[in-house]
């Protein structure tokens, strides 16, 4: 057998553009993941928190779904149209995310009231001063719901398996590749 024979019963290697594609664009995904979980340490340490917004009380300014970023401050550090978020102070298990109309010191802590922007009425509540409530920052429209999705455990284990199998074949193919 010649070797004209021999290299057509080769199999065909993918153009070299396609593989130098491919590693951009895993590279990039890498980056983005490192950066993102450098930006989520860095927003902690600074006194940020993500929070995903469940209700359309909010509309249009936050909808259902979408992504905040919010500080961690005292009470006396929001002022009148601030969007804060806070526990409800009658029921623990409910955070209410809603601009402030009104703000004023009481006896027995910080009076808001607050309205909801797709709301027709103003709620009133009583924050205590040791208490904490977010202001918030950033909205970033719908990626809570991609937030939440990657909250599922069984979603993080199929990204990390399929992220690792991933950098290990990238990593096996430049080997035999040298």
């Amino acid at each position: 057998m010649d070797s004209a024979t021999w290299v057509a019963l080769k199999p065909p290697r993918p153009p070299r553009s396609w593989r130098w594609a491919l590693d951009v664009c895993a590279t990039v995904a890498m980056v983005a993941a490192v950066g993102l979980l450098a930006a989520l340490g860095f927003g902690t340490l600074t006194g940020h928190q993500v929070l995903i917004d469940r209700s359309d009380s909010m509309q249009p300014t936050i909808a259902a779904g979408d992504l905040l970023v919010v500080r961690r401050a005292s009470p006396g550090a929001a002022h009148v149209s601030d969007i804060v978020t806070f526990v409800d102070p009658e029921d623990k298990s409910r955070t209410v995310t809603h601009r402030v109309t009104e703000r004023r010191a009481g006896a027995q802590g910080y009076v808001f009231v607050t309205k909801g922007d797709a709301n027709n009425h103003t709620e009133q509540w009583t924050i205590k001063r040791d208490a904490t409530l977010g202001i918030t920052r950033l909205v970033v429209p719908k990626a809570g719901y991609a937030f939440s999705w990657f909250g599922q455990r069984w979603v993080r284990f199929a990204f990390i398996t399929l992220a690792s199998a991933i950098l290990g074949i990238m990593l096996l193919r430049r080997i035999w590749m040298n």
